[in-house]
């Protein structure tokens, strides 16, 4: 008996709603779901068909579980999934704060890696996912690996994720968490801090504009300056011989972030 009372409690629990947000359980579950349905793709990956394994990930893990919840369960699409006000100034604002936060990002991972290396078999693996020579198929990584990440994983992390969170226990704690969820799911224990800090910035850009357009915006313009910046070969730091120029790229990608960030909260404050 006791265990059917505890049985049904749970599932009230995880499935409970108010026909507008999912119930904090229910996000655990979703994200645990997301891990365990990425195990599959990922050895569809290490089978050599890469952009299959990506694309399954992505499609039906990442996007497809917050989406059959969303409608199975007749969740608020408006309120997990918000628009918000968009146009070109508020593009503007945000790509000034990204421009300095990648920067900043990339030098954090300098520090990173010589505090914490990668392992040869990691960097070979991510060399050869990133490997682009033609045209065409520089046109389409951009596509797998920067934008379709960047609505799916905003769909279901910044969207479903933080937004039901916040719902519940308010922004800050639900942008840390979520950001916490965003570094598990990377799975990489070495720049773990790293996608923490990435997933507190988009985090931030989500609350602080109530888009999901903006929230994808951020990750897809993240993944494509890793990209191209790979298939370039440019890396940081800038000066060989002394850090004085990435000192300076340093401080003014910090004024970027600075005051991009105060100009996006005083316009959503407008509104």
């Amino acid at each position: 008996m006791m265990r059917k009372i505890f049985s049904s409690q749970c599932a009230a629990e995880l499935f409970a709603r108010d026909r507008t947000f999912a119930s904090p359980a229910l996000v655990f579950f979703a994200v645990a779901l997301v891990m365990f349905l990425q195990i599959p793709a990922n050895l569809i990956v290490r089978a050599g068909l890469v952009s299959t394994g990506i694309l399954l990930n992505e499609l039906i893990a990442v996007a497809g579980v917050p989406l059959f919840f969303l409608f199975a369960l007749r969740l608020d699409g408006s309120k997990i999934l918000p628009v918000g006000r968009i146009d070109v100034t508020l593009f503007a604002m945000l790509s000034a704060f990204m421009l300095g936060a990648v920067v900043l990002l990339d030098y954090a991972t300098l520090i990173s890696e010589k505090l914490f290396p990668l392992s040869e078999e990691i960097k070979n693996a991510l060399d050869a996912i990133m490997d682009a020579k033609s045209g065409g198929m520089i046109a389409w990584k951009l596509f797998l690996l920067c934008i379709m990440p960047g609505v799916c994983e905003e769909i279901f992390l910044r969207g479903f994720c933080q937004g039901s969170l916040a719902a519940k226990w308010g922004n800050t704690r639900a942008i840390v968490v979520t950001a916490a969820l965003f570094a598990m799911m990377h799975g990489n224990l070495n720049q773990m801090h790293l996608y923490f800090m990435l997933g507190i910035v988009f985090g931030w850009v989500f609350s602080a504009t109530g888009s999901i357009w903006a929230a994808i915006f951020c990750h897809a313009f993240n993944n494509s300056w890793t990209f191209i910046n790979h298939v370039r070969g440019f890396e940081f730091p800038i000066g060989r011989a002394t850090y004085g120029i990435d000192a300076a790229i340093a401080v003014i990608a910090a004024i970027f972030v600075a005051t991009a960030a105060v100009m996006i909260v005083r316009r959503r404050s407008r509104f």
